[in-house]
């Protein structure tokens, strides 16, 4: 298994129809070294669904079951975006995946309206002065 900083190229062999120009993420590849797990935070302005706030919203996809390994470099993105500057993420909980609810509250999305969850990350001292911050 490897993993690689996500680039608009790992979207686009994964087939996604769309792919957004502000992204922080990361892909996996087994050993056979082909694609098996993409994870995405992308800016949206303006969902496709009017009920939908604009912001980061976080994606997963995978075929086959996921690594652990996965949760460890979702949490660095999480963490990454924190010190950036970025105070709200939002991701929906797939309906078809029962294991959807499980992952982001690992991640600490707790659910916000219907199927939409979010996290409001929280900058303390020591991730202000990790970020050069203070």
């Amino acid at each position: 298994m490897t993993v690689e900083v996500l680039a608009h190229s790992h979207l686009v062999e994964w087939g996604y129809p769309v792919v957004p120009d502000e992204m922080v993420g990361f892909a996996m590849r087994g050993d056979d070294g082909k694609l098996c797990a993409l994870a995405a935070v992308c800016y949206v302005a303006k969902p496709a669904d009017p009920k939908l706030p604009g912001g980061w919203w976080a994606n997963f996809d995978s075929k086959g079951p996921v690594s652990p390994l996965a949760h460890r470099y979702a949490i660095k993105v999480r963490d990454a975006l924190r010190d950036a500057g970025v105070r709200v993420i939002y991701a929906i909980a797939d309906p078809d995946i029962p294991t959807a609810p499980k992952w982001l509250s690992r991640l600490g999305l707790s659910p916000w309206h219907e199927d939409v969850w979010r996290i409001e990350l929280v900058v303390d001292a020591a991730s202000r002065r990790t970020a050069g911050l203070g």
